[in-house]
């Protein structure tokens, strides 16, 4: 995804762009009927992808995504960018988890090394800009999901400290929520067989 890992920058309209990046990469990749998964702002980016291709997509699993609240810890976003160090950046990692001892020595280097590529400073500055400001979330995913006829599942840890769980009764009527508990912002890695196994099950409702 444009913006992530060793992927060119990206800047101007950045959800649009990686939209239309990734959905590129879905063609050519995966031509025929998807089930898509998305995480954090990723999610964001799959829910638009599934509104805007409701033909292709079976089923549809967003975990913790951007876009259901205004509720978000814009500070997390800042404090990612700024730190530049180990320490800094051990101590903001740590607000993903509930658990901090899942974060591992390769997870903070890669993350050093991914941040010091030219252009990532700029890009995660415009991705943030795109997710939050200092009331909060920016973006909105409820329209889209809403009028989506394919299963769709939401993953939440309970403690997520980035984006926190929404209420369930404000989230539109065709949504499932699985809250987990004991899992923050990274339920893929804090939950990995649990959050498996919810996106089986929601890949299996596309067949019935």
């Amino acid at each position: 995804m444009p913006g992530h890992g060793a992927s060119s920058p990206v800047d101007g309209d950045v959800l649009a762009k990686i939209v239309s990046a990734v959905s590129a990469a879905v063609r050519d990749l995966a031509p025929g009927r998807l089930h898509l998964v998305g995480h954090s702002f990723g999610g964001a980016v799959a829910a638009r992808i599934a509104a805007a291709q409701p033909s292709r997509v079976a089923s549809l699993t967003l975990i913790a995504p951007v876009g259901l609240s205004r509720q978000m810890s814009r500070d997390f976003l800042v404090d990612f960018i700024a730190a530049e160090r180990r320490r800094p950046l051990l101590n903001v990692l740590e607000r993903l988890f509930a658990d901090p001892a899942k974060i591992t020595n390769d997870m903070v280097e890669g993350t050093l090394r991914f941040k010091r590529l030219e252009g990532v400073p700029e890009a995660l500055t415009a991705i943030a800009d795109t997710i939050a400001g200092q009331d909060g979330q920016l973006l909105s995913i409820r329209e889209p999901l809403a009028g989506l006829n394919c299963p769709v599942m939401l993953i939440w840890g309970e403690q997520d400290q980035i984006v926190p769980v929404p209420d369930a009764g404000t989230l539109p009527a065709n949504l499932t929520l699985r809250i987990l508990p004991d899992t923050g912002h990274m339920p893929q890695m804090e939950a990995s067989a649990t959050v498996n196994q919810a996106i089986l099950e929601n890949i299996r409702k596309a067949s019935q």
